[in-house]
């Protein structure tokens, strides 16, 4: 079996992808965890495609145990931010139905108004958002509060590893298709809770208290109101919730005509509207979010196009081979040391997968040399390429910073042995991040090791920023 080729899925559990995203972002910024040959040898005895391989390799490594339990832990800090948002859903239904009622007069269409207007856009909103783009819409308001809350807890409640990357796991799973379906559900659950509360308080108040209810309007004739009151009572009727008998029945809702004869009848049309218009809609919303939610979780899949992964599939899917030292996972050939031609002139220069929080600060001016930024994606390694090909002589220098954060692999070999023969010229390796080891818990002396040998088997030499500029012959 050899190396990945795009094509192999397989759906994984929720706490099954956490995981593996949690890896993928510690890699990302620290470059590959120390110490993960077992891992390794038990993902690649599993015989399976990349993606459970990736899944087994997470599981095998030392801290998958307290990784899980942080995911636990922020599952429940969720649930319990959705029941603060249903206690905030009450008060807020206890507060619109105060405003709405003016002392013991209620006009039905302002309380319809006020109770169902902001509600009913919004489900609107999320409607359009499935049928244009197929996806519901993304709560910028509620994502951004669940982020808040898991950054300000997370110290507290997260006790694993690099707890940073596994909160960018966690808002990674929310804000995918799944993570929208639940999100989806959640604002529903809101307007749920706030509508059945108004609902309840309605019920209780005109149930223990006398209120007239009716109909009035300003700009509105009384024709148009009768129109529009015609209209809303269609689907509670419909649905056998009240009955109209005849159009004088609405006629009398005029406030100030008859209000001792239409009390009952017109409070029942209050709360069939708020069940119809509003608790309705929204429950069925939220059943589809359920559905939708449930069904992505149990399908999750893997990125296989992330650079985190890329890396790895040259590793996990070569053949075991007992010939083969599975720790390094180097090329076993080594490049002899590249140098510049007679016709070769100026200096590239680009960060190779720097990760997203190490430092990487331009090493020229931009008349001193080309640079060609960071080089993180498969995207950027195309463009890199593309524009080191037009190039109609080779570079005398390809400069490239690397984070001494990262544990240097087989994938970066291979990354950085294309871009030094399409650049042509010599290749010298700036290590970043060098003195911040020791606080990522890695020891300076083995990762700066592993690095010179990286160097050596690409054919390119390690330099420091202090003699660069004198070893490219730039002031």
């Amino acid at each position: 079996m050899g190396r990945y080729d795009g094509k192999m899925t397989t759906s994984l559990g929720v706490i099954q992808w956490l995981l593996a995203e949690q890896v993928r972002h510690t890699e990302q910024a620290q470059g590959r965890i120390r110490d993960d040959a077992s891992a390794n040898a038990v993902a690649k005895e599993q015989g399976l495609d990349l993606a459970q391989r990736i899944v087994s390799r997470a599981e095998a490594l030392p801290d998958a145990q307290f990784i899980q339990q942080d995911f636990k832990h922020l599952r429940t800090v969720l649930v319990w931010f959705c029941v603060v948002l249903g206690m905030i859903a009450m008060v807020a239904a206890a507060g619109a139905v105060r405003v709405s009622i003016d002392q013991r007069e209620i006009e039905i269409l302002a309380v319809v108004a006020s109770l169902l207007g902001l509600p009913t856009v919004l489900l609107v909103v999320w409607l359009l958002a499935i049928l244009i783009w197929r996806r519901p819409a993304h709560s910028t308001l509620l994502t951004a509060m669940t982020r808040g809350l898991f950054h300000r807890l997370g110290p507290r409640v997260l006790s694993g590893p690099r707890p940073e990357a596994t909160l960018a796991a966690a808002m990674g799973l929310l804000l995918s298709p799944s993570g929208r379906w639940l999100m989806g559900l959640v604002s529903h659950g809101f307007w749920l809770v706030y509508l059945s509360s108004a609902l309840l308080i309605l019920t209780v108040l005109l149930t223990v208290s006398q209120y007239d209810l009716g109909w009035g309007t300003t700009l509105l004739s009384d024709a148009q109101a009768l129109r529009l009151l015609a209209m809303l009572a269609y689907l509670p009727e419909f649905f056998g919730l009240i009955t109209t008998d005849d159009g004088t029945w609405l006629a009398t809702g005029r406030l100030g005509v008859a209000p001792e004869l239409v009390r009952g009848p017109w409070a029942q049309f209050l709360l069939a509207l708020i069940v119809v218009y509003g608790i309705l809609p929204r429950m069925l919303a939220a059943l589809l979010s359920a559905g939708m939610a449930w069904h992505g979780f149990r399908h999750l899949l893997l990125d296989l196009r992330e650079p985190g992964y890329l890396r790895l599939s040259g590793l996990l899917m070569e053949p075991k081979s007992a010939s083969v030292d599975d720790d390094p996972g180097y090329e076993p050939e080594r490049r002899s040391m590249r140098v510049a031609s007679k016709d070769a002139s100026g200096v590239i220069t680009l960060a190779l997968e720097v990760g997203s929080e190490a430092s990487v600060s331009p090493l020229f001016g931009s008349n001193e040399a080309i640079d060609l930024g960071v080089v993180e994606t498969r995207a950027d390694r195309e463009r890199a390429m593309q524009a080191l090909s037009v190039r109609k002589q080779p570079a005398a220098y390809l400069v490239v910073q690397c984070s001494a954060r990262r544990t240097p692999d087989r994938g970066l070999a291979e990354s950085l042995n294309q871009l030094a023969d399409a650049a042509g010229g010599a290749l010298l390796i700036v290590l970043t991040d060098t003195e911040s080891l020791g606080d990522w818990g890695v020891d300076p002396a083995a990762r700066l090791a592993d690095w010179s040998r990286l160097a050596e088997q690409t054919g390119g030499r390690i330099e420091s920023l202090h003699t660069l500029r004198e070893m490219v012959g730039l002031s």
